[in-house]
């Protein structure tokens, strides 16, 4: 950037203007950082210039800020910068407010700058104490070590001077070389036992095994076992190891019967399952021995069947017919079972009946069927040949009432009975007296 130099005066800027007054356009070019002299301003009315020329321009206005347009109000003049210490004094104002986000943030910069002194000071101190303590540490145990060289004998009130301990923590027997070195012995032995053994040298574990047969020897020399055993501790420890010893014994004996048992229900398992295989086996063969011979007579049997079904009456439809004239005539003598059932549904009941006894294959359960069909069949003589009423069990339990005395032989009674206990029966189902149908 080239100099700027002095720009030439012309007529017009010098006319209005005294002698020793710079011209601003000088200034052309700069920034207004330092305000040229306001020549004009200054002169006083007695002055020959400020008469000879016209006053500046001077914009009308009521208050101090809106005049001087012209011109910026001086710093050193202080009717004219009154507004701008006004303003400077609100900013500063407001910056000092304790709502303010800049006036927060320095304080906790200058209590967090404190905070952080702090902890480094207590930081410091607690490192002189450390250091204290460990020189003092190191002062009493040089003294000490001193003391046992020099074969000297350690009383209390010196090493309680020397350690600065109370006397009740005292130990009150004398300290000398001789129990130190023992103390040292028993630590270095110590250390030497506890390396491993691939770790020890040859003689260092000589010397472990050779310590472990002394120990041994003094303690079994030394061992008074009248004491050991008339201690109370010793006692009560070696009851506890009978007690857990018995325990084991209990617990050992429990899991052999437990796999004694398992192996017998294995055993068991598996001889059921040998015999239901032979079972099957044998069905199986007895099954295909029938279809061969099925095979053989089935056309014979077959012609014989449809001649029969043609020309004969079965038993089952004998049973049936028979069933439905029980039926009518139970019905027809009491009329407490006519509200209930009608004639198909009571001949239903006892056909089932029949059907369920006539099902059992065993001979205990024969015996039972024959009795039963005897009485069946005695009922239906009876009821054929009597016209008075045979006597029903009504499903009051408390009151039994018959429709006629005893007149009639407890046959009937009985099986009436018998199928009012059967858990199929119609009046103890749950919709009694609502569907009397089968």
């Amino acid at each position: 950037m080239s100099d700027i130099g002095p720009a030439p005066v012309t007529s017009a800027i010098v006319v209005g203007r005294p002698q020793g007054a710079v011209s601003p356009d000088r200034y052309k070019g700069v920034l207004m950082s330092n305000r040229p002299d306001s020549g004009t301003m200054d002169l006083q009315p007695t002055s020959t210039a400020y008469v000879a020329y016209p006053k500046p321009f001077m914009p009308s206005g009521n208050f101090i800020d809106e005049r001087h347009t012209g011109f910026p109000p001086a710093r050193e003049r202080e009717e004219s910068n009154v507004v701008a210490k006004m303003r400077l004094e609100e900013r500063r104002k407001l910056e000092k407010e304790e709502g303010n986000v800049h006036v927060k943030h320095k304080r906790w910069l200058r209590e967090y700058s404190e905070a952080v002194q702090s902890d480094k000071l207590d930081e410091i101190e607690s490192n002189l104490l450390k250091e204290t303590k460990k020189q003092k540490f190191m002062e009493t145990q040089a003294m000490l070590r001193k003391a046992l060289v020099d074969t000297l004998e350690v009383d209390e009130q010196q090493a309680e001077k020397m350690l600065k301990t109370n006397k009740s923590n005292l130990i009150k027997t004398t300290t000398t070389l001789k129990q130190a070195v023992h103390e040292a012995n028993k630590s270095k032995n110590k250390k030497i036992k506890e390396k491993p053994v691939w770790a020890m040298s040859e003689k260092e574990a000589e010397e472990v095994e050779d310590k472990e047969v002394d120990d041994l020897l003094n303690f079994a020399s030394n061992l008074d076992f009248e004491k050991f055993m008339e201690d109370e501790e010793v006692k009560e420890a070696v009851n506890v190891i009978k007690t857990r010893v018995k325990e084991l014994e209990g617990e050992v004996m429990k899991e052999e019967k437990e796999e004694e048992n398992l192996r017998k229900i294995e055993a068991h398992e598996q001889l059921i399952q040998d015999r239901l295989q032979r079972a099957q086996e044998r069905a199986a063969e007895r099954a295909n021995l029938e279809d061969d011979n099925m095979s053989v007579s089935s056309g014979s049997v077959y012609h014989e069947q449809e001649w029969n079904s043609s020309t004969k009456t079965t038993k089952d439809e004998k049973d049936k017919i028979n069933a439905m004239k029980v039926a009518e005539n139970i019905i027809k003598n009491d009329s407490n079972i006519g509200r209930v059932h009608s004639k198909s549904s009571l001949s239903n009941v006892l056909d089932n009946a029949r059907s369920e006894t006539s099902s059992v294959s065993s001979h205990s359960e024969n015996k039972k069927i024959k009795e039963l069909m005897s009485e069946l069949s005695a009922l239906q003589t009876g009821l054929a040949n009597r016209a008075h009423v045979v006597p029903i069990m009504t499903h009051d339990h408390n009151h039994q009432k018959e429709a006629v005395p005893s007149q009639v032989g407890n046959d009937g009674h009985r099986v009436l009975v018998k199928l009012k206990k059967d858990k199929d029966y119609v009046q103890n189902l749950p919709y009694l007296y609502r569907c009397p149908s089968i």
